[in-house]
């Protein structure tokens, strides 16, 4: 999967074939795809900064506004659980269906988000170096 300032997203298969292509109305800040390849992340957007989620066909799932800039993205194995972080310093978590489960403030941008295997455990790291951590009970 790879997303582009052009406003593009692709996925691809594991020997590069294109699957699709889709073209979106703002720049694709950062990605993330499932460990299962069902769920796609894509962080996008300057002045209305959002996540969305599509399907491995292609099909948009769900989108949802978020504070101040995309930095980075992950999604669980499964897909269930989709972590997002900002420039602005928040931390979201959505569920599957992108109902909001989780949100933090952190002081500093934060500059990358990881979720274990078993989608128990989230954390965001600040550029200030502070580790957030966060168990998952979904």
């Amino acid at each position: 999967a790879a997303g582009s300032s052009d406003q593009q997203v692709y996925l691809l298969d594991r020997q590069g074939k294109l699957l699709w292509r889709e073209k979106l109305k703002d720049k694709v800040w950062t990605v993330d795809l499932s460990a299962d390849g069902q769920r796609l992340v894509v962080g996008a957007g300057e002045k209305e900064a959002h996540v969305r989620t599509f399907n491995r066909g292609g099909q948009a799932q769900w989108k949802r506004y978020v504070e101040g800039g995309v930095s980075c993205v992950a999604v669980s194995a499964g897909g269930e659980i989709v972590l997002v972080g900002t420039r602005a310093g928040h931390i979201h978590i959505f569920d599957g269906n992108g109902e909001s489960v989780y949100h933090e403030v952190a002081s500093k941008m934060i500059r990358d988000v990881a979720i274990s295997r078993d989608a128990r455990t989230a954390v965001a790291v600040s550029e200030d170096g502070h580790v957030h951590g966060v168990l998952l009970s979904l």
